[in-house]
């Protein structure tokens, strides 16, 4: 887990000692601090990395399977565990999955976000 944190660090800390990026990560910080703990963490326990999805209360399975890392930890997880490779059906329609959910939210990004003119 630390060369994972060195790594990130590493990579901020020319952006931080500049001037422009200091001023940046006044302004960013605070946002990617509330975005780690609302978006982030709750996709992570939902997403059947922690536990299977099956473990989790009924209610919420559903709510699981939406989320595209859920469909690829559990193709990563055929992978490794149960010896399927990429040909496979499955792996195919996890794939295909997370695709067409990037497009899709590049599309509402594109759609959302303002350009300078």
């Amino acid at each position: 887990m630390q060369p994972c944190i060195s790594c990130l660090q590493s990579g901020a800390l020319p952006t931080e000692l500049s001037e422009v990026g200091f001023r940046t990560a006044l302004v960013y910080l605070p946002i990617s601090c509330i975005s780690r703990y609302t978006v982030i963490f709750p996709v992570l326990l939902l997403s059947g990395i922690l536990w299977p999805v099956w473990a989790l209360p009924s209610w919420i399975q559903p709510l699981s399977w939406a989320l595209p890392t859920t469909w690829t930890a559990e193709a990563f997880r055929s992978i490794m565990i149960r010896g399927w490779g990429l040909s496979d059906g499955g792996i195919q329609t996890v794939f295909l999955f997370n695709i067409l959910f990037a497009v899709f939210a590049l599309f509402v990004a594109s759609k959302t976000l303002k350009t300078r003119e």
